[in-house]
């Protein structure tokens, strides 16, 4: 058991920490009691209500991160749908629990300057206000990617940063969502992690909640080689006061040995503890007043599943159960249940006569037995082309017969999506006398590109160039021609 004076006094000293010498980060942990489940609470149920078998929730649950896991469910196959209006909506209906209020009581006293949270809710923010404070005036809160500047991290303020985006700006979350779905790392969040961990004017840092699974921000946190900034990592354990744990012991670490991004910290101690009392502790500590705190059982219970069940609902309305289970199979490369999904959506879909979600079935189907690898390539391809040609087939009915629903609010970010997904399948085709089809295909595909920016029907045409630079690559594969990059 550590001495409450050494943690206090030497650990956390408040007469060290005047003048915004302290800066938190945070992760979804705080936000349990506000109602709001963890990352793997909420895929896992997701996953239950898709009606994925027992056997494979826990291999989809724990191989797909949070952030990944959320934009492969925001993938209707059915361009565009705000899937954002339900599940996103949960992190909007809690209210702020101890955490947040004395993180808020702890910037008002002028010892917080710099809060830093992988969370959506605005809980934080809310806190803030319950204090009489005002965004802008006392505080500013940035969560879009081109606010994490240099600039923003110095001013006079106490500044709130949503690492990962804001449920009050959902496009927010859609781009970090994208972003790290692809892998595609963030300079400006490295950025901000090095000022946090590194080289920012705070001298200690406090980890609440956080634990350490986001994939594009722990490689960042490691990566770091020369702190010197006081790091106190709180280990939610319910219900235990506070004790010390060597990061370097397999049997106290637990899982969170692996994990653990701060080895290397010069200056980094972990304490094993509730949070709650924690907090608790801390209020008396900084001899903080007047704070009407929730207690710890007096829990707010947000009935998020709510807004998980409104999701489900839109994708049976919009799109099919079946091709979400086809994306998520797809990541974790099952490829062969994958496929079949595909099919069944696709089915389902010329069923209902939804010919565009069709089409994006089959293309997906087209895909995914491409990159099948069972010994059977021949095979594989012409089941591809096969499911290509079902919708070269759908789409072009569809432009024939003037079907397509014409949908105005496409903007330039959509459009930019659009483009860079057909990007990612074109392929310039080495000229051969036996590679006429592959050529073919390839030079529609760069027709529908070319022109379905400057249309009305963007997406059908977009789908169909899609189709068209598979069919390409197919017949490529089967008539064994090398492929280059396009630079387009």
């Amino acid at each position: 058991m550590v001495d409450q004076e050494d943690i206090y006094n030497q650990l956390i000293d408040k007469d060290k920490l005047k003048d915004g010498g302290l800066a938190i980060f945070c992760g979804a942990g705080i936000s349990k009691n506000s109602g709001i489940p963890l990352a793997r609470e909420t895929n896992r149920h997701i996953l239950e209500v898709l009606k994925i078998d027992d056997k494979d929730i826990n291999e989809l649950n724990n191989n797909i991160p949070f952030e990944a896991f959320m934009e492969i469910i925001s993938d209707y196959g059915n361009l565009p749908t705000d899937f954002s209006r339900s599940i996103l909506d949960m992190y909007n209906h809690s209210k702020p629990n101890i955490n947040h209020l004395v993180i808020a009581k702890l910037a008002k006293e002028g010892f917080i300057k710099t809060i830093i949270t992988t969370n959506f809710d605005t809980l934080i923010e809310d806190a803030f206000k319950l204090e009489g404070w005002i965004e802008k005036e006392n505080y500013n809160v940035y969560c879009r990617e081109d606010e994490l500047i240099w600039e923003n991290f110095y001013n006079d303020k106490v500044n709130i940063f949503k690492i990962h985006g804001s449920s009050s700006d959902k496009e927010s979350i859609r781009i970090t969502l994208t972003s790290i779905a692809n892998k595609s790392f963030s300079q400006k969040r490295k950025d901000l992690i090095d000022f946090l961990f590194s080289s920012g004017p705070h001298n200690t840092v406090l980890v609440l909640g956080y634990s350490c699974s986001d994939i594009d921000l722990v490689p960042c946190i490691s990566s770091i080689s020369s702190s010197n900034k006081n790091i106190i990592f709180i280990h939610h354990k319910t219900g235990l006061p506070i004790n010390s744990i060597d990061m370097h012991d397999v049997e106290q670490m637990g899982d969170m040995y692996k994990k653990n991004p701060f080895t290397n910290y010069n200056k980094c101690t972990w304490l094993a503890a509730d949070t709650d009392i924690f907090f608790k502790e801390i209020i008396v500590y900084f001899e903080i007043k007047d704070i009407s705190y929730i207690n710890n059982n007096d829990i707010n219970f947000n009935d998020w599943k709510v807004f998980i069940s409104l999701w489900y609902r839109s994708i049976q309305e919009n799109s099919s159960p079946e091709f979400i289970k086809g994306n998520l199979y797809s990541y974790v490369d099952n490829l062969i249940v994958a496929l079949r999904f595909y099919i069944e959506a696709g089915l389902y879909a010329s069923d209902n006569e939804k010919w565009v979600f069709t089409s994006k079935c089959y293309i997906k189907a087209s895909n995914t037995s491409m990159k099948i690898d069972d010994g059977k390539e021949e095979n594989e391809i012409e089941e591809a082309i096969l499911y290509y040609k079902k919708a070269e087939s759908i789409l072009l009915s569809l432009l024939k017969q003037n079907m397509v629903i014409i949908n105005q609010n496409y903007d330039d970010n959509l459009i930019s999506k659009l483009i860079s997904i057909i990007r990612n399948y074109f392929y310039k085709i080495k000229i051969k006398d036996n590679s006429f089809d592959a050529r073919r295909f390839h030079y529609q595909a760069l027709h529908m590109q070319k022109y379905a920016s400057s249309i009305n029907i963007i997406e059908i045409k977009m789908i169909l160039a899609e189709c068209y630079a598979g069919l390409g690559i197919a017949y490529r594969s089967k008539n064994k021609e090398k492929a280059y990059p396009l630079q387009i």
